[in-house]
């Protein structure tokens, strides 16, 4: 499935693939009835050190290695904004649902997330309106020459696009 892809286009959908999640775990929190004790969260552990990075070659390697003992937090270090945003936050309970957490506190939603392109951008995420295609406007990718493929998420099989009447 790679193969379709250009590293300009893998650039802009881990880009799309963070704000999707962002999006998501907002309109899931909003639907989650107050007496029902889940918690849902979009979390960012930071930059961690991993394996991520192991088929890189000579040169970026070992700059990506010194970048990692510069800056990068361990494994453990980063899980504890995953722990945090699952049971931290007492007695903020409430404020907590359909967030974005990042160094153990709740992150502002940028003003395209807050605003109308935004709200409209989760409202067709959220019911799967994937006959659009490419919700994503250019504005905030303009370099971004993508548009998504409906073989690659179709796998084959004919997809299915629903209106939802009740969002």
């Amino acid at each position: 499935m790679l193969r379709y892809f250009s590293r300009l286009e893998l650039k802009d959908w881990y880009a799309k693939s963070k704000l999707s999640n962002i999006f998501f775990a907002r309109g899931l929190g909003e639907r989650i009835p107050d007496d029902i004790p889940i918690r849902v969260t979009s979390v960012c552990p930071g930059y961690c050190q991993s394996g991520l990075n192991r088929d890189v070659t000579f040169p970026l390697n070992h700059l990506n290695n010194l970048i990692e003992k510069l800056l990068a937090y361990t494994s453990e270090e980063g899980s504890r904004q995953l722990i945090w945003a699952a049971i931290g936050g007492a007695g903020r309970e409430k404020e907590l649902q359909g967030v974005f957490i990042a160094q153990s506190d709740i992150m502002e939603p940028s003003d395209y997330v807050l605003g109308e392109e935004g709200k409209r951008v989760q409202k067709q995420l959220w019911v799967g309106d994937l006959c659009s295609l490419d919700p994503f406007p250019d504005i905030w990718l303009s370099s971004s020459p993508f548009r998504w493929k409906p073989s690659i998420y179709s796998m084959g099989y004919p997809r299915r696009c629903h209106q939802s009447p009740s969002l």
